[in-house]
């Protein structure tokens, strides 16, 4: 078995993931997991899947054909290594909106080799005022020889330097 990641974006229509879906069962793939998001008129996704070494030119083929029409594609071949195991925790950003609060974060945590493994970012109104807030929420894996309590401490700066909170804790399996 042969495994692709395929990400595409698009003008934001029903039938997009029907389309893929419907090329990944037709040429005998299999839907192993994927993570999609309609932005503003916009409609992106990542979808891995599975499918015999055989047919995996032909699966590339087919979902580039439907590229032309409906959205930009790109189709990465994966290998299947057994993941190393990996600590992970859960950051929480929350506070009023402004420029930089990805950037600082995502700085700190790679200064310290901490991988980004999935992140998720809104801005919505607060409840009472209505003010601007981001909310970040995003799984980390922290490397065995990572110090925590430093990488706590820089967070707690940043928080402190943008007016926000920042909280990192294991995540719960």
């Amino acid at each position: 078995m042969q495994n692709f990641i395929v990400s595409f974006i698009g003008d934001d229509r029903p039938g997009i993931v029907r389309d893929i879906a419907d090329v990944v069962s037709r040429e005998g793939g299999n839907w192993l997991e994927s993570r999609m998001i309609q932005l503003e008129d916009k409609f992106a996704g990542l979808v891995r899947v599975s499918i015999a070494e055989e047919a995996g030119d032909t699966l590339i083929n087919q979902l580039r054909a439907l590229q032309a029409d409906a959205f930009s594609l790109i189709i990465e071949a994966t290998s299947a290594t057994e993941a190393e195991p990996k600590n992970l925790y859960c950051l929480d950003i929350v506070g009023t909106d402004r420029p930089g609060i990805v950037h600082e974060t995502t700085a700190a945590l790679a200064q310290q080799d901490v991988n980004v493994v999935e992140i998720s970012s809104e801005i919505s109104p607060a409840a009472m005022s209505g003010t601007a807030m981001f909310n970040c929420t995003a799984t980390v894996a922290v490397g065995a020889d990572t110090n925590i309590e430093a990488l706590d401490g820089r967070l707690s700066e940043i928080a402190q330097t943008l007016a926000i909170d920042i909280q990192i804790e294991p995540h719960s399996t």
